[in-house]
């Protein structure tokens, strides 16, 4: 099991994840090449459910294959783990039933908590000499929030971390 500590990435952004649940498709075997884990998160499931602290979900081929309390949660021995202690996820969609519109979700990803974790010289926003820690959306956030969650290419520092497939 590896353990990535990306904390200056981490803390910039916020992790997007719908439709939780708790089971998976039938006879379905997880492969650790698709298995990420995100453990120790507080994790809302609900804006009517109080949420889960120290919770892990278990992504599999781009489904949520369990989500609960760390320690009901097993994780594949090959699968990339995310620690997120001091992190909390949530489904965007709820951020935006609550009110908020897509500027202040965006300022919610990215320079608030650049500057709530002391990062804002370096990160949180596109400027010269920041570093280059970049989400490519393929839709416009300000005509959809779901957009958000459509992420073709993530680089870290300039280099690609993820390229949609």
């Amino acid at each position: 099991m590896r353990i990535r500590r990306d904390l200056p990435l981490l803390l910039s952004l916020l992790f997007f994840v719908s439709c939780p649940s708790t089971h998976s498709a039938a006879g379905e075997t997880p492969t650790p090449e698709r298995d990420l884990a995100l453990i120790r998160a507080k994790v809302y499931l609900s804006p009517a459910e109080p949420p889960i602290e120290n919770g892990s979900i278990l992504v599999h081929y781009g489904h949520i294959l369990a989500v609960g309390p760390r320690a009901t949660i097993k994780i594949p021995r090959q699968a990339t783990v995310i620690d997120c202690k001091g992190l909390v996820v949530l489904e965007f969609t709820l951020v935006s039933r609550g009110g908020m519109n897509s500027q202040q979700i965006l300022a919610s990803l990215t320079t608030n908590p650049a500057r709530r974790f002391g990062y804002s010289n370096r990160n949180g926003r596109i400027a010269k000499g920041m570093d280059a820690d970049l989400v490519v959306l393929r839709v416009d956030p300000a005509q959809d929030v779901t957009a958000f969650s459509k992420v073709r290419y993530t680089t870290r520092r300039g280099k690609v971390i993820h390229s949609e497939k």
